[in-house]
């Protein structure tokens, strides 16, 4: 984003900010928007965003670190004033910190109380350190009563919808702050949707190159990676929606992770072929939704994790035994069959029997590159290093003798 599309620095009241519901990592699909006020700055909705933004983002090591350090502006939080009421900020990038800095003014109200019954009677050590809480949470609520922030310059809700992608996506896409693999593919996809819809109001979603190319220089992305991500996020959509309850049934949960499992099938040539996905391809079939079901979370994930893939980079996996079948006319891949994916073995049993094949061709693959090596060698070499090549080649023969005879003994 444009610089003159933040203002300079401004002071504010830390109570004045408010958490973004539209945060890509917890809003609800679809997202509230901007323009409803009671959407945004509802106090029932403030306060549960509080502890959504913190889970969301695994704040726990952050908010150590900021607890016990201090506070440290170094990256501005940057801020939105609707216009119905310019009093309030509302956070669009920083609301991990701002969750943090709301549960540290929660934790003294706290630790204040724990220390005002520990002085009425408790061990002099335990009021000691319970006055070292204090005093530190104390420390850091006084110096985050006002905050330097960054306003983005947007008059409306369209004008900021139509900044937010450029400045979000160049910090957490494409920038040093990444955003989950999760959080970065809903919000392109959102951003493709709403640009499909523009275009084509009456149709079906579907993929448009022109539109994915100019959703990908929002992000600075190749066209490719875009419709990937694209891709990725419609396809996970549509097998939450189809398969969360039969998940659940079989006594697991759907994790935002797992969208990682779209991502490897978008990037393996063979489980594309396997689960029939192509370029175009916004929702796995039945057929391999199924199959994806049953190799995947058909059996509970904890423990020892008897499903077929027990992790989405088992993908790479399968690919790699596709890529020994070719070049050793085995089957090891062939054996994960869509059409028929209940009497599957697992990946990892696939995988051992690949290395079992391996050590029983070794033997082979030496004495037939030796063979390939000796037809190839000029006679007129071994004439005139005959001196040095004798012994050599009399040790080679004793050997094969000796495998001979091995091998005639047994049989």
């Amino acid at each position: 984003m444009a610089v003159s599309e933040l203002s300079d620095l401004l002071e504010v009241d830390f109570d004045t900010l408010q958490l973004d519901p539209n945060n890509p990592r917890i809003a609800p699909r679809p997202a509230p928007g901007y323009a409803d006020v009671g959407k945004l700055f509802d106090k029932d909705v403030q306060a549960s965003l509080t502890q959504k933004v913190f889970d969301a983002y695994n704040a726990e090591e952050l908010e150590k670190t900021i607890t016990s350090l201090g506070w440290a502006p170094v990256d501005p939080i940057i801020v939105w004033r609707h216009p119905s009421h310019p009093e309030k900020n509302l956070v669009v990038e920083g609301n991990t910190r701002t969750s943090i800095l709301r549960r540290a003014r929660k934790h003294l109200e706290d630790a204040k109380t724990k220390l005002a019954k520990l002085k009425e009677g408790g061990r002099q050590s335990m009021v000691t350190e319970a006055e070292a809480e204090v005093k530190q949470l104390q420390k850091l609520v006084d110096d985050t009563k006002t905050l330097k922030v960054q306003c983005v310059l947007a008059k409306t809700p369209e004008e900021l919808k139509a900044k937010l992608p450029r400045l979000l996506g160049v910090r957490h896409v494409s920038g040093a702050k990444d955003w989950s693999p999760y959080a970065t593919n809903i919000y392109i996809s959102d951003l493709y949707e709403e640009m499909f819809i523009k275009v084509y109001p009456t149709e079906s979603m579907r993929l448009v190159d022109s539109l994915i190319k100019e959703a990908a220089q929002v992000f600075s992305l190749s066209p490719d990676k875009a419709r990937r991500r694209i891709q990725a996020s419609s396809m996970f959509d549509h097998f939450k929606l189809d398969y969360e309850d039969k998940i659940k049934a079989a006594g697991n949960a759907l994790l935002e992770e797992d969208q990682y499992f779209f991502d490897q099938i978008l990037q393996s040539k063979y489980a594309r072929s396997e689960f029939d996905v192509d370029k175009d391809t916004l929702k796995l079939s039945e057929k391999s939704s199924g199959a994806l079901f049953q190799w995947a979370f058909s059996k509970p994930r904890k423990g020892s994790n008897e499903n077929v893939f027990r992790k989405a980079e088992d993908m790479r996996v399968w690919q790699s035994l596709s890529k020994y079948d070719n070049e050793n006319s085995t089957t090891f891949a062939a054996q994960l069959d869509v059409d028929n994916p209940v009497d599957a073995p697992t990946l990892k049993t696939l995988n051992n029997r690949r290395g079992n094949h391996e050590e029983q061709m070794s033997p082979l693959q030496t004495i037939s590159s030796l063979i390939e090596t000796f037809e190839k060698l000029p006679a007129s070499n071994l004439i005139t290093q005959s001196d040095m090549l004798q012994p050599m080649l009399i040790q080679v023969r004793d050997a094969a003798d000796r495998f001979l005879a091995m091998i005639e003994k047994e049989s």
